[in-house]
């Protein structure tokens, strides 16, 4: 993305290059360095075309664990949409989400969701055949770079009256207007709310 303007994985990406052993993600008991979780973000990144040969959105269906964080910045870097899902919900309101957001392919932690007609769900865990200590992961090379960013970020379903969530569509342009070269090296991804928190706030944006 050229100018000041940075999406979150570009974001993520420049502090990775250029403070790649802060801590960026504490997990398990486990602390992430900014490398080691670029390093998980791009691992995953590269499987998702094997995945879901599609453009659809992706869903990313966890709790708040590692992944959770790696696995939404994978799909902005394959220049596909995040549609969060909750692990609350039941297999009917799972479905109906689904459809609606033409998903085919659900990215899990542990927790694997019910299973849905035509939606193929996968852990990521199970994508990363070597789990390298996070302390051994070297930076990001230079050429290292965000080759596609998707039109629309993410859709967040939120509560609705009839049984079953609306969705709120965020494109990634608005994003621009809360993300800075200045204020991406701030990013403290520690719980992985910010997230959520990011995408919430854009709603403030006028």
């Amino acid at each position: 993305m050229s100018g000041s303007m940075l999406t979150p994985t570009e974001a993520l990406l420049q502090v990775a290059k250029e403070h790649p052993f802060r801590p960026a993600v504490r997990s398990a008991g486990t602390q992430w360095s900014y490398a080691a979780l670029w390093s998980r973000v791009r691992r995953i990144a590269d499987q998702i075309p094997d995945l879901d040969g599609t453009r659809n959105p992706i869903g990313l269906y966890m709790g708040l664990e590692i992944d959770y964080v790696a696995a939404a910045h994978a799909i902005w870097l394959a220049g596909r949409t995040v549609v969060f899902l909750s692990t609350k919900w039941t297999p009917e309101v799972l479905e109906v989400v689904l459809a609606r957001a033409q998903v085919h392919l659900i990215l899990h932690g542990v927790t694997a969701p019910p299973e849905v007609s035509g939606v193929y769900s996968v852990s990521s865990l199970s994508l990363l055949e070597h789990q390298h200590l996070p302390s051994i992961i070297p930076p990001p090379p230079a050429s290292e770079s965000v080759s596609e960013i998707p039109v629309i970020c993410c859709i967040t379903p939120t509560s609705g009256s009839t049984g079953f969530p609306k969705s709120i569509v965020y494109p990634m342009r608005r994003s621009l207007a809360v993300l800075s070269e200045e204020s991406s090296t701030l990013l403290k991804p520690m719980d992985g709310q910010w997230l959520r928190g990011g995408t919430v706030s854009l709603s403030y944006v006028s």
